[in-house]
């Protein structure tokens, strides 16, 4: 009779029991400066580590890092403060799940900071560095032909003009495609926008899910799959670790600054359309799964974002994703520049 209290791996009666195959998952990080009275300061200079900062006692995890309170990771790294959710199976609304639980743990460090600078008289600040939007790369996809470092520089080429779309702002500098030993990591600005921030995990989640499916991770599937190209195109080498990004002189112009509307952009083609008439085609091939893994109501929010139509749906304000970023008290729906601004 077989021993259900058994644990993975272990033998009865001749033969093994395996546990199912790991499902593939997402996370999602945020970095923030920190501002004490006004001026930049490194926490590692005002707090030492996050167990100074955090009065609850924390559990320490790999490297820098702690278990917040609300479930996720804060770690100091190079002068910002970062925090990262727990990680999300990517199923229905998993975009959804790890957005909130992203905000909620940006609520745990604010709160905490109230009660520092309540208790040491001094007013911080947090000011959007950036956002990470983090997959894995399940081993049971490898090949030759398709691994992660392939993966992630075709996504280079697909990402940024719809992330710029969603994102970015006119301050913003790059978009990144880092390829990590067990997954894949897109950076962009922080965007102090729960519902535009689902919108652009829904996408980024929906792209990759769909890429996974395709033969192999070769440059030609741009054209097999009719997504434009803009020439000139020139890659840029990530400010850390490998990957590639698209800065603001990749495309011969700076796309974060340009007017979204205006037809600005030559096509491999020979096509010049607007950033927007851009971002409307690359949408078209990751509908499916964005809304498999979203809702049609996210699908909406960035096809409005990517459409210059009059018909096209109006961008959701915050109804969809306001209890978000009401949990952590940044609600208004209201899209600023991070580079100048402070969210908390």
């Amino acid at each position: 009779m077989k021993n259900l209290g058994a644990e993975p791996g272990h033998y009865f009666r001749d033969k093994e029991f395996h546990a199912s195959l790991p499902r593939a998952v997402i996370g999602l990080e945020a970095e923030f400066n920190l501002f004490v009275d006004g001026k930049r300061r490194r926490p590692e200079k005002v707090f030492g580590d996050p167990s100074r900062l955090v009065r609850k006692k924390m559990i320490p995890r790999t490297g820098k890092s702690f278990q917040l309170p609300a479930g996720g990771a804060i770690y100091f790294d190079t002068g910002v403060i970062e925090v990262a959710t727990p990680i999300v199976e990517l199923e229905r609304g998993c975009c959804y799940r790890a957005t909130r639980l992203l905000w909620e743990q940006i609520r745990c460090l604010r709160a905490e900071l109230d009660h520092w600078s309540k208790l040491h008289g001094r007013k911080c600040q947090l000011q959007g560095f950036s956002t990470h939007y983090n997959f894995s790369f399940p081993d049971a996809r490898k090949s030759k032909s398709r691994n992660a470092t392939k993966l992630a520089f075709l996504l280079a080429h697909i990402l940024p003009i719809p992330v710029v779309l969603l994102a970015a702002n006119r301050q913003s500098s790059a978009v990144g495609v880092r390829p990590r030993k067990t997954r894949l990591e897109v950076t962009v600005d922080f965007t102090p926008d729960p519902a535009l921030m689902l919108a652009t995990c829904a996408f980024v989640a929906g792209a990759v899910e769909t890429v996974l499916r395709w033969e192999d991770f070769g440059l030609r599937q741009l054209n097999r799959n009719g997504i434009p190209c803009i020439t000139p195109f020139g890659l840029r080498k990530h400010s850390s670790r490998r990957g590639w990004r698209v800065t603001g002189d990749s495309l011969g112009q700076n796309p974060f600054a340009a007017d979204i509307n205006a037809p600005l952009w030559k096509l491999r083609d020979g096509r010049v359309l607007s950033l927007r008439a851009i971002g409307a085609e690359s949408l078209t091939p990751f509908r499916r799964q964005i809304q498999r893994i979203s809702d049609l109501t996210t699908l909406q929010h960035i096809a409005a974002h990517c459409s210059i139509s009059p018909s096209a749906p109006k961008p959701m304000t915050m109804l969809a994703a306001s209890s978000i970023g009401d949990a952590a008290g940044c609600g208004d729906g209201r899209v600023r520049d991070t580079k100048k601004s402070f969210i908390a």
